[in-house]
């Protein structure tokens, strides 16, 4: 039976968790057909083909169903890195190695908001993975802590996600953050102020060079 994660993820088992999403990104670039050959693996599979390891060979923790996000970014002469893709998912129907590479594949190849990533850009990236806790509902919006926690913002049909690095490398407050998430979600900058549903997750993040 598969269980949730209910604590972060240890040193050791992001290490494992960023080879795997690079593995994914590498294979993506080289076939970007492969984004659309997902739903066709088994997890097995994916697992063995795209990152050459075995289920029995990864730590409990990534057998579990977790949120994840893969975030790649170019690094830039001027000091800034420039974000090449950031995909994920929140509530997961899979376990989280499996997450993790779905994901790696659809920052690289499939962030309509930007170019697919390329094999010379490769050696230029850093790829960050970023494990989520179960999100929580929060009774209000001050109950944010920015730095800290992501957050989910709600209203009707519209939804959208910040994790808890967006508004520290913009430098936001609180309520800027929910500003730039409501105009994320397609609603109006002030809109967040009334109607609004907040949940809330923690993340456990690794970022390093491709490898």
């Amino acid at each position: 039976m598969v269980q949730l994660l209910e604590e972060g993820l240890g040193d050791a088992e992001l290490q494992i968790l960023h080879t795997i999403a690079c593995a994914g990104i590498r294979k993506a670039v080289n076939d970007p057909g492969l984004v659309h050959r997902l739903p066709y693996y088994s997890n097995v599979a994916l697992l063995r083909d795209i990152a050459g390891m075995e289920v029995d060979s990864l730590p409990a923790p990534l057998l579990k169903l977790t949120g994840v996000f893969v975030t790649i970014k170019k690094r830039h002469h001027t000091g800034k890195d420039e974000l090449r893709g950031c995909k994920g998912c929140i509530v997961p129907s899979e376990p989280l190695y499996c997450c993790a590479i779905s994901s790696a594949i659809k920052s690289a190849v499939h962030d309509t908001r930007f170019d697919p990533v390329t094999s010379a850009e490769l050696e230029d990236l850093t790829v960050g993975v970023s494990a989520l806790t179960a999100p929580e509902p929060i009774a209000s919006w001050e109950d944010y802590e920015v730095g800290r926690h992501g957050i989910i913002l709600a209203k009707g049909e519209h939804k959208a996600v910040f994790l808890p690095e967006v508004p520290i490398e913009h430098g936001y407050n609180a309520k800027q953050t929910l500003s730039k998430l409501a105009m994320k979600a397609g609603l109006e900058p002030n809109a967040w102020r009334r109607g609004c549903k907040y949940t809330v997750f923690l993340t456990s993040k690794l970022t390093k060079d491709f490898c």
